[in-house]
C-alpha cells in the first residue's frame, strides 16, 4: 500500500491536485473577507440608482482553477489509457509496419515456448516443494516420537535409580542385622 501511496505522490498528480484545490479554497474564503464588502443598507440602495458591483477577481480564480483542475485530470486520464494499450502495440511500434509478419509471429511463438517452459519449471518446482514438505513432516513426527521416547526412557532410569537404591538399603540393614545378631565368642583361657 505505501509503495502505491508513494507512486501517486511521487508522480506530481496528486500534488498538483492538493495545490490547485488549496489555492480554490484560498481563493474562495478571500472572497469572503476581501472582496465582498458589508451589503448596502436598503437606504442606500434606494438613494443610489446606479450601483455598481465592485470587482471581484475571486470567482474568475476559482473557475481557472476548476479548469486547470479538469485539463489535469483530463491527462492523467490519457496517460493511463495509453498505458495500458494490449501488449501486442507495446511490442510491436504503429511505426514498424515494414516488419515482415513472419518476424511477429516467430516473436510471438518464442513468448509461447519460453510460457511453456516456464510453466513446465513451476510444476516440478511444485511438486519438489511437496515432496520437501512431506519429509519435513515426516521428520517432525519422527522428532515427536523420539521425544516421548526420551521422557519415558528418563522416566525408567529414575524408576530403577530409586531401585537401585532401595536394594543398596536393603543390603546395608541385612549387614547390619547380620554383624549384630553374631554371637561373639570368648576366648578361654587354658
Amino acid at each position: 500500500m505505501s509503495s502505491k501511496m508513494k507512486n501517486v505522490f511521487g508522480s506530481g498528480f496528486a500534488i498538483s491536485w492538493v495545490l490547485i484545490l488549496v489555492l480554490a479554497g484560498t481563493a474562495l474564503l478571500a472572497r469572503q473577507y476581501l472582496f465582498v464588502d458589508s451589503s448596502p443598507t436598503l437606504q442606500e440602495v434606494l438613494a443610489k440608482e446606479d450601483l455598481r458591483p465592485s470587482t471581484d477577481f475571486s470567482l474568475v480564480i476559482a473557475a481557472v482553477l476548476a479548469f486547470a483542475l479538469a485539463a489535469l485530470s483530463i491527462a492523467k486520464t490519457y496517460e493511463i489509457f495509453r498505458r495500458s494499450r494490449p501488449v501486442a502495440a507495446v511490442l510491436i511500434p504503429e511505426e514498424a509496419e515494414d516488419i515482415p509478419a513472419g518476424v511477429v509471429g516467430n516473436k510471438a511463438g518464442e513468448l509461447r515456448e519460453e510460457e511453456e517452459g516456464l510453466a513446465i519449471e513451476n510444476a516440478e518446482l511444485r511438486s519438489r516443494l511437496k515432496r520437501i514438505e512431506a519429509s519435513l513432516r515426516e521428520a517432525e513426527q519422527v522428532e515427536q516420537m523420539l521425544r516421548k521416547s526420551n521422557i519415558s526412557l528418563s522416566k525408567e532410569c529414575e524408576r530403577l535409580k530409586s531401585e537401585n537404591e532401595a536394594r543398596a538399603l536393603k543390603r546395608m540393614a541385612l549387614k547390619t542385622r547380620k554383624k549384630a545378631a553374631r554371637p561373639r565368642k570368648r576366648k578361654t583361657r587354658k
